[in-house]
């Protein structure tokens, strides 16, 4: 590069700097720009702090994924991120309000509030969550505004998580209002009802559990069972066991296109939707881990259906208790038990905690787990 011949006896950085700013090969500017990346003092970083201005947008581009935030004074760096909110190119964009984001001052609040109809996906989505992190309640209408007025389910759904974070009263009852909106799409609904679980409200397990009885298709049902596990009351435990044995008694379980004494070979798409329902219920008392549920999940490892029994070993062995590893050892060592559930048993555990399942005297060795692999990606979901 001819601009680093000028005089190799001045400052490095001050030659670079140089190289940015008089320059007007695009190449020399990202060639010089590398170079300061590899220099550890601040004064590197002020001269890349330049090239944000620059004419070309690649080297826009690599001074902003270059600058680190500690290296620069807020008042110097903000200015020039604010500038760039407004480049043509998203990738640009989408670094600055990142940028911004990462501080999260509340004065930054109208550039995000701006930046709500961004043409970009990602400024629209970081500007979301930039307003959720400052948390204040001006920006809670922006939010609404803004959600009222999306059609993506996906940019709805994280609307709703940061809606979640400003709190308060009426942020409990636009939730409950969107779970209850039968305009909506489930997923939206379901997003709405595990904000409303993780919020800690008294509202939260009535609202969920009225809208969950009067669903009308089952696939509301399995996306309103799973947020139940952040309720940690004995009344949620209550809840699911009843809704278990509805689902239970509905079909008796009796789904002859699907071979449940031999759940190593199922498929879940084709399980019926009482059987998914069932086995969502006995996941999500796993998840939520109350003691009351422990009698409930014991008596359930008697089923005759094998699929009943695996969900329930995988939600007791996650509450790590003495007893009930003494009584999973049993069936492990029950003579009369099938191999292959035992086998599906330890894969199960093993997955669950490897390093319980060794602490218990348990070995995989006998097992290949290449047998079970696609029941058990299909099982954690």
């Amino acid at each position: 590069m001819k601009e680093f011949d000028i005089n190799f006896k001045s400052d490095r950085i001050s030659v670079l700097e140089h190289v940015l700013l008089t320059s007007e090969n695009e190449n020399e500017k990202l060639e010089a720009i590398n170079q300061l990346i590899r220099k550890s003092d601040d004064r590197a970083q002020l001269a890349i702090l330049k090239a944000l201005e620059d004419s070309f947008q690649r080297v826009r581009e690599k001074a902003i994924q270059s600058i680190k935030l500690s290296s620069i004074p807020d008042e110097i760096f903000v200015p020039s991120l604010v500038k760039l909110l407004d480049d043509e190119f998203p990738k640009i964009r989408e670094k600055a309000i990142q940028l911004l984001k990462e501080m999260a001052k509340e004065e930054f609040l109208p550039y995000f509030q701006n930046k709500l109809n961004d043409e970009s996906d990602l400024v629209r989505a970081i500007a979301i969550q930039a307003i959720g992190k400052i948390g204040h309640r001006g920006g809670f209408e922006s939010l609404i505004t803004q959600f009222h007025s999306e059609t993506s389910p996906l940019t709805k759904r994280s609307l709703l998580q940061n809606i979640a974070r400003i709190g308060g009263e009426t942020t409990i009852n636009f939730l409950i209002t969107i779970l209850r909106n039968t305009n909506e799409m489930t997923e939206v609904r379901s997003e709405a009802a595990l904000a409303l679980a993780k919020s800690g409200s008294s509202k939260a397990l009535n609202s969920i559990t009225s809208v969950l009885n009067s669903a009308p298709s089952s696939y509301l049902k399995l996306r309103l069972i799973q947020p139940l596990a952040f309720i940690h009351e004995e009344k949620t435990v209550d809840f699911l066991i009843e809704l278990f044995t509805d689902e239970f008694q509905k079909r008796n379980f009796q789904i002859s296109s699907v071979k449940l004494l031999d759940p190593w070979n199922y498929e879940f798409k084709v399980l019926d939707d009482s059987a998914k329902i069932i086995s969502t219920v006995i996941k999500t008392l796993g998840i939520l881990g109350h003691k009351k549920a422990i009698p409930f999940l014991l008596n359930t490892l008697n089923s005759v259906y094998n699929l009943i029994r695996i969900q329930s070993v995988a939600a007791l062995f996650q509450f790590n208790d003495v007893s009930i590893n003494e009584r999973l050892i049993s069936i492990v060592s029950d003579k009369n038990e099938g191999h292959r559930f035992k086998e599906m048993m330890l894969a199960v555990m093993n997955k669950i905690n490897k390093e319980s399942l060794t602490n218990l005297g348990l070995s995989m060795n006998s097992v290949n787990l290449s047998l079970y692999r696609k029941f058990i990606d299909e099982f954690f979901i």
